[in-house]
């Protein structure tokens, strides 16, 4: 990777990968080694946290598989050097009505009894959601740990990520390779999987996976 600067502008270069992220990869070539692809991503968010760098996104779209098939963590485009020092504001919703919605979804969800959380993390749900769903392609929240969805119920400022909330997502991400599909494949509603996670729900966990991983990540 090379970094070129033009009249303060700047572009990250990046190598091109023929086999493309994970995912396609596991469907297009026979016998792939899913444990093994894993262990390397953990080892490449093992070398991120050194630095103390958080990735922030971790998802099979942003794992690349080289020329070697090895696999190769990328889209540093969210990820920032962690300063506990320097606290973040959370995330602004500048819909009131698709705000009005979600928190109408949330509250609905406290009355049925599929989700117990403060009123006061009500708006915070529904601000994070709107949040996740418009400007991060849509998604990208499936693999978000609940206290980035709902941060003030752990006692946090903001929905920014850490280094936990990056563990999170590489279990969301094991499950995604082992099962073949995104966390929550079968749902298609984003507010009630938001739903779920901060209930305490998770995905179903994969028949392949292994119960525990023996190697050097």
């Amino acid at each position: 990777m090379s970094v070129m600067v033009e009249q303060y502008k700047f572009y990250i270069i990046t190598p091109w990968y023929a086999h493309g992220h994970i995912m396609k990869y596991i469907v297009d070539v026979e016998g792939v080694q899913l444990k093994k692809l894993m262990e390397q991503v953990a080892d490449g968010l093992h070398f991120l946290s050194q630095y103390r760098i958080i990735h922030g996104d971790l998802k099979g779209a942003n794992v690349l598989i080289d020329g070697n098939g090895k696999a190769l963590i990328a889209d540093l485009g969210l990820s920032f050097i962690q300063d506990t020092t320097v606290q973040e504001e959370s995330h602004t919703v500048r819909d009131p009505l698709a705000h009005a919605i979600l928190r109408a979804q949330c509250s609905e969800a406290i009355r049925s009894g599929r989700l117990s959380v403060s009123p006061v993390s009500i708006s915070t749900l529904a601000v994070t959601v709107l949040s996740a769903t418009t400007s991060s392609g849509g998604g990208t929240f499936r693999w978000m740990a609940p206290e980035r969805l709902v941060p003030s119920a752990y006692g946090l400022p903001s929905a920014k990520a850490t280094a936990k909330s990056d563990v999170y997502s590489f279990g969301m991400l094991m499950l995604e390779v082992f099962s073949g599909e995104p966390p929550w494949g079968k749902t298609r509603n984003e507010a009630n999987i938001a739903l779920s996670v901060v209930s305490g729900n998770r995905p179903p966990r994969p028949s392949g996976l292994p119960r525990q991983f023996v190697g050097d990540c």
